[in-house]
Formats: structure tokens, C-alpha cells, sequence
């Protein structure tokens, strides 16, 4: 019978304990054929659009993507976008030129 002191025994006890039976099989082939079909289907489909489409397409994964943080944080849109925003600048050196305008 298991008590409280070995609940813990049945458990893996590294992530290479849970990892290894996936390793092991071939699961991760499979898995690796159909990622390498999805990134060729992709680079396929951009080949045909036009430059036109896809920056329209890069615009709008770039808007879901703002859509997606607010409901994701429970902030409205605005909020989000200056979030991103202000994310994107920090780490950033102003040039010289942005240092006139903004200072």
C-alpha cells in the first residue's frame, strides 16, 4: 500500500524520466515530417503572393497579435498596443536625432 512517504515513488523524478519515452519512439520523425511539411506549404504560399499581400498579411497577423495580448492580459486594445509598444523601445539607444526631438 502507498503512504503519504512514497506517494512521490510512481512519479518521474527528472524531465528526462518523461522525456525519454517520447524520445525513444517514433513519434518525434513523425511529429518533425509533418512540422517540416507545414513550413514548406507556408514558404510555398508566400512565394505566390505579392509583395503587396504580404505586408497586408504581415499587418494583420501583427493586429491579431495585439488582439490576442489584450484578451490574453484583460487589457483593451489601446492598452495593448501601448504596452507592445513601449516593450519594443525599452533596451533601445535613441539616436541622435530622436534625442533633439524628444529632450
Amino acid at each position: 500500500m502507498r503512504t503519504p512517504s512514497n506517494w512521490n515513488s510512481a512519479l518521474p523524478r527528472t524531465e528526462t524520466d518523461v522525456i525519454s519515452p517520447i524520445l525513444d519512439s517514433s513519434i518525434l520523425d513523425d511529429m518533425s515530417k509533418v512540422a517540416d511539411r507545414l513550413q514548406e506549404d507556408s514558404r510555398e504560399r508566400l512565394r505566390k503572393m505579392t509583395p503587396a499581400e504580404r505586408l497586408a498579411e504581415a499587418l494583420e497577423l501583427g493586429e491579431r497579435g495585439i488582439d490576442a495580448y489584450a484578451a490574453a492580459h484583460g487589457i483593451d486594445r489601446g492598452a495593448a498596443r501601448q504596452r507592445l509598444e513601449s516593450t519594443a523601445q525599452r533596451g533601445r539607444r535613441r539616436s541622435r536625432v530622436m534625442r533633439g526631438i524628444v529632450e
